[in-house]
């Protein structure tokens, strides 16, 4: 496999977990370079990222959180809200949704590499719903910012 491409996937991977840990901590959370590394040394194999294209994910999503989440809201069932999703879950779609800000990346590697995100914490039906969501979220906001 390409090295830059493993590089782009485990800064997904890192980017997914600290969104989490920023939505998920107190007082902020701290910077985001802090919190990458933090996120990295969970792993005891050296895992290699892309820095900037890994802060520029939870850049990105730190600036659009707001419309990110109406937008997954929007995207729910009626009796299903934020609180509801599984905090994990909420994550990958927030990292995903959050890629698609940078014109960068295609919509179709974004899915990807998202619901395989989403297949290495969840067995069950999950990941499909993670595509579902993702899928939508991803072509608005693409419409949206070209």
């Amino acid at each position: 496999m390409n090295p830059d491409f493993q590089k782009k996937s485990a800064s997904r991977l890192i980017a997914t977990q600290a969104i989490f840990y920023l939505a998920h901590a107190k007082r902020g959370g701290g910077a985001i370079k802090e919190v990458i590394q933090s996120c990295l040394a969970a792993y005891a194999e050296e895992l290699v990222i892309d820095q900037p294209f890994c802060t520029n994910i939870i850049s990105t999503w730190k600036k659009h959180t707001t419309e990110i989440d109406q937008c997954i809201e929007k995207n729910l069932s009626a009796s299903w809200s934020l609180d509801r999703l599984d905090p994990v879950v909420l994550s990958i779609i927030r990292a995903g949704a959050s890629e698609a800000f940078l014109p960068e990346t295609e919509t179709p590697l974004i899915l990807s590499e998202y619901i395989d995100i989403g297949h290495a914490f969840f067995i069950k039906k999950e990941p499909q719903f993670i595509h579902g969501i993702l899928h939508t979220i991803v072509s608005k906001i693409r419409s949206e910012i070209t």
